[in-house]
């Protein structure tokens, strides 16, 4: 008896294919986010995000499995966002100036304007562009200079609280089809993205950490004071007026540094007699 299980466990092991059943997408993600992770810990202790960006692109074009990509940051003056980095185009002009305004009529001035994320299917689709905002358009007159033949793109912002940018990926005709998961990716990285930003601009991490670094408060009374406002109502800015005796032109230095929007002081009016 056991001597014809054994045979037919032998036949059957030989006429049974047995199929290997895909990696979880679970452990796919584990590793884009262990790779992405390693993108991150080489940013973070450059000294210049530019040419640290540059020792990435390699990895960040693989990992994110596109042809191109485009790094804009936002200007100062809170209007326009400008190229900063371009990975992808070996033949790239650093000293061409490519600066978008917030507006519905290009792709990426778009995402800056209404901080929404875009996937495209194909960009020479008008009526896909149509369909997203009457206005918006894809400007070809670069890539075709290039000689690409762009299709499909993502675009995301990168931000925190406020719009510190915006991430636009590209694929070529021929190439696969964005999904939900490269939109996701593509979020993971742009809020990676935000992070060295703050950095690099020497932007604080919060309204008032200003104030703690010119030490005008502690770190723990601002802690403290913010809780009181939340618990029982009232004004941080006013708070840090009457309590602690700080200047309204320091409390604005301190939230021009993080929301990166210069601040202006309000002149008084002297109001004088009308004389008839």
């Amino acid at each position: 008896m056991l001597e014809l299980l054994k045979k037919m466990t032998e036949i059957a092991s030989t006429d049974i294919e047995i199929e290997t059943p895909p990696p979880p997408v679970v452990e796919k993600q584990d590793e884009f986010v262990a790779n992405l992770s390693k993108i991150y810990q080489r940013l973070k202790y450059s000294k210049k995000l530019k040419t640290a960006m540059k020792e990435v692109e390699q990895d960040l074009l693989g990992l994110l499995d596109v042809k191109l990509f485009t790094v804009y940051q936002s200007v100062d003056n809170g209007k326009e966002i400008l190229a900063s980095f371009k990975g992808g185009d070996p033949d790239d002009d650093d000293s061409i100036e490519i600066r978008v305004p917030f507006s519905p009529t290009s792709l990426a001035g778009y995402v800056a304007l209404s901080q929404r994320a875009l996937v495209i299917k194909n960009v020479l689709n008008s009526e896909e562009l149509i369909d997203i905002h009457p206005r918006l358009q894809f400007d070809k007159r670069f890539s075709e200079a290039k000689g690409w033949n762009v299709k499909s793109m993502i675009i995301v912002p990168i931000k925190d609280e406020i719009l510190l940018g915006v991430m636009q990926l590209i694929n070529f005709e021929g190439d696969r089809e964005f999904t939900k998961t490269d939109l996701k990716h593509a979020m993971m990285v742009s809020q990676m993205l935000a992070k060295q930003f703050r950095s690099s601009l020497q932007s604080t991490q919060g309204p008032y950490d200003y104030l703690v670094q010119k030490s005008k408060i502690s770190g723990v009374e601002l802690a403290e004071m913010q809780n009181n406002v939340a618990l029982y109502g009232g004004s941080v800015t006013r708070s840090l007026m009457e309590e602690f005796n700080i200047e309204a032109d320091d409390i604005g230095k301190s939230l021009e540094h993080y929301y990166r929007v210069p601040y202006m002081s309000m002149t008084p009016i002297t109001y004088y007699p009308l004389i008839c």
